[in-house]
């Protein structure tokens, strides 16, 4: 996550240049080995500069119903229609199926993550809302935030739970 950190300052620069700041020099970012990544095929389908090439995402937290499928997206939505399917998850657990806050906290964590991009490539005032869809989504994210008691810091900070490895141990009886 300390690389990700790295590489999220280094897109802040890029885009305060590109609003004509002066930035200075930017650096290059570190290149991602293996061992950044969790077990799994996310290397190999990413490698050292975490570019995807996948074709569907999976979006962990927004299982479907009692049964909870997984739910997949297309890896070709741009960030204002991953943001957008997120937030319309985020309703649909919320007001459909009552979901506690731990549970749409990875999807506003989501949302969160994409809202740099959003504003950068979505810039233009949206009719319906009278904004931009950037600054309609901060303002959504900020309500939603406020109803399950988080700051952006906090969800900032979040981290998906450590997966477990291997069989689990049989209990151990003690004679009596």
């Amino acid at each position: 996550m300390r690389k990700r950190a790295i590489w999220e300052e280094v897109w802040e620069m890029q885009r305060a240049e590109d609003r004509g700041e002066d930035v200075g020099t930017i650096p290059i970012p570190p290149r991602y080995t293996k061992a950044d990544f969790r077990p799994g095929p996310s290397w190999d389908l990413r490698g050292k500069l975490d570019v995807p090439k996948e074709r569907f995402i999976l979006v962990p937290g927004a299982e479907l119903g009692a049964g909870r499928s997984e739910v997949v997206g297309w890896a070709g939505w741009d960030e204002a229609q991953r943001v957008q399917a997120l937030a319309a998850r985020v309703g649909d657990l919320r007001d459909r199926e009552g979901a506690p806050p731990e549970r749409l906290t990875p999807l506003l964590a989501g949302v969160l993550e994409l809202l740099p991009w959003v504003h950068q490539w979505h810039p233009e005032v949206m009719p319906d809302f009278g904004q931009t869809l950037g600054d309609a989504f901060d303002a959504w994210l900020d309500e939603q935030l406020s109803a399950v008691g988080l700051t952006r810091d906090e969800l900032r900070a979040w981290r998906p739970p450590a997966t477990t490895r291997g069989r689990k141990r049989p209990a151990t009886s003690t004679p009596a």
